[in-house]
């Protein structure tokens, strides 16, 4: 048994199984924060903003700036100083982690990635890339995601967001739009909906979207997998490399929606979701599932 195994089972066996994580922050370059993470020094040079809290995170951030482990979840152990990720103790012990079941069934995968998002203007309009499409191009997981927007006093300038695509749009519309890479026009493609405190929606990989400034609580698939489809924000054109991420073309890129869920004309009433009761009572409080997919169920108290 190494170090760290050793200060892992202890820590498992003094807390009765509850692992306690270190507070794991990420920049991004392309869309400031508001400064709703409890974070004082938020604006980080050239990084851009820290806007985005990952919790219990075994993925490293994807940018442009790299920071070593950004990303990263790391363990508090409460009598050791020993450096250990949550991605280190999944590898460690995966069946005392995850349960032999679970760590069998994900390849000794967590599965899941948990964000708060504080970003003070929407998010360019992207796409996460299915499955297939991420091992086959890039060897990474796919991404599905769901949102559930929190209630704060601070909704942020606008608090909407735009996801899919109009039913009467085509890959022939897009297209133009990608070749000239140089305003955010991408935009009148795509309705945009409230995002109202204490709902959500549930985004499938291959839909684009463009997440607004509202508090956000995101759940997705542990993967930073995605293609920027818009040019302009926040006052400059983004780099065409993370438009095309090593694919040769914008037919490519535009081949990774997935057209028939992007444009379903009932895509608000199929993946606007609201919080349904579990268990509970007054007097014991009450749970909560605010989204369930056939990857991940997620609750609140």
């Amino acid at each position: 048994m190494t170090n760290a195994e050793s200060f892992l089972s202890r820590e498992l066996d003094a807390t009765n199984g509850i692992l306690r994580l270190k507070a794991a922050f990420v920049a991004r370059d392309f869309y400031p924060g508001l400064g709703r993470l409890g974070v004082k020094k938020y604006r980080v040079g050239k990084r851009g903003w820290i806007c985005e809290r990952w919790i219990a995170s075994s993925v490293k951030a994807e940018n442009v700036y790299k920071v070593e482990n950004e990303g990263l979840s790391f363990i508090a152990f409460s009598k050791s100083k020993a450096k250990v990720s949550f991605a280190q103790s999944l590898e460690l012990i995966p069946r005392r982690m995850l349960g032999e079941k679970y760590a069998k069934e994900q390849n000794i995968r967590f599965g899941v990635l948990t964000k708060i998002l504080d970003i003070g203007l929407p998010i360019p309009w992207h796409i996460h890339a299915k499955e297939e499409d991420a091992k086959k191009y890039w060897n990474m997981n796919g991404k599905e995601e769901a949102y559930y927007f929190l209630d704060s006093p601070v909704r942020g300038p606008l608090p909407y967001s735009h996801i899919g695509v109009h039913p009467d749009v085509t890959e022939d519309d897009l297209l133009p739009l990608l070749k000239r890479w140089n305003d955010d026009k991408v935009l009148d493609l795509s309705p945009a909906y409230r995002l109202n405190a204490g709902e959500g929606f549930h985004v499938f990989p291959g839909i684009p979207h463009a997440p607004g400034t509202a508090l956000t609580l995101e759940l997705q698939e542990e993967s930073d997998v995605y293609n920027m489809l818009q040019a302009y924000c926040n006052g400059k054109i983004l780099s065409r490399d993370i438009f095309l991420k090593g694919l040769p073309n914008e037919e490519a890129v535009a081949d990774l929606i997935d057209w028939e869920k992007a444009k379903d004309p009932y895509f608000y009433r199929r993946y606007h979701t609201v919080p349904e009761k579990v268990v509970g009572d007054e007097e014991y409080g009450t749970e909560y599932w605010i989204s369930e997919s056939q990857s991940w169920r997620f609750k609140v108290g």
